[in-house]
């Protein structure tokens, strides 16, 4: 039932020109073709030996980013009632890897950011960490993921550090204390904590 396929072809046209369709899918257990075509016109401009008669790939690429499961965030936020009360996801892309370069959301009362680069090419995690914040940015949990998209290596909190928890959060602050306050901020970008 989860299981869905998305196709698009692709027609070149002339010199840097291309068009690519997008129309039916296979989903919930059948194919789906109740879509008009939507036809992309994609060029490269004439810097690049094109003429601009549409944006060029990476930059549907970069909007196709922008709108990747915003309907699952907007359903998970109950249409801006739910828990989650900001998201930011930017990405900077360059040849094939896109970088994180200001993810994070905010709940009523915590803050998650993301940092690390999706290799689109080779369809990999490269490094990404996911880490819960406390009110300067530090991190207070994180967890890793690694390896393809299709099978990622998902690094877990021990359940040692989570019994330890309330003692860890005392060591933490108290060692911010001596350091004067200070600790390596993890995220300082648009998500601010929750008040």
């Amino acid at each position: 039932m989860a299981k869905f396929k998305f196709r698009a072809t692709n027609k070149w046209v002339d010199g840097t020109h291309n068009q690519a369709m997008i129309k039916d899918f296979y989903g919930a257990g059948k194919e789906d073709n109740s879509r008009t075509p939507t036809l992309f016109e994609m060029d490269e401009p004439p810097v690049l030996c094109g003429r601009n008669i549409g944006p060029n790939p990476v930059e549907y690429l970069l909007a196709a980013l922008k709108g990747y499961r915003y309907g699952d965030v907007y359903y998970q936020t109950q249409g801006g009632r739910g828990t989650i009360t900001q998201f930011v996801s930017q990405w900077k892309i360059k040849d094939g890897v896109a970088e994180a370069t200001d993810c994070a959301l905010a709940t009523h009362h915590y803050r998650v950011a993301l940092k690390g680069k999706l290799n689109l090419v080779n369809e990999r995690y490269d490094n990404v960490i996911v880490a819960l914040l406390d009110d300067k940015g530090c991190v207070q949990l994180k967890q890793n993921i690694t390896g393809s998209f299709s099978a990622p290596q998902v690094g877990v909190v021990s359940a040692v550090e989570s019994l330890a928890d309330p003692i860890l959060h005392l060591y933490r602050k108290t060692k911010r204390f001596v350091q004067g306050g200070k600790c390596e901020v993890f995220y300082n970008g648009a998500v601010e904590q929750p008040r």
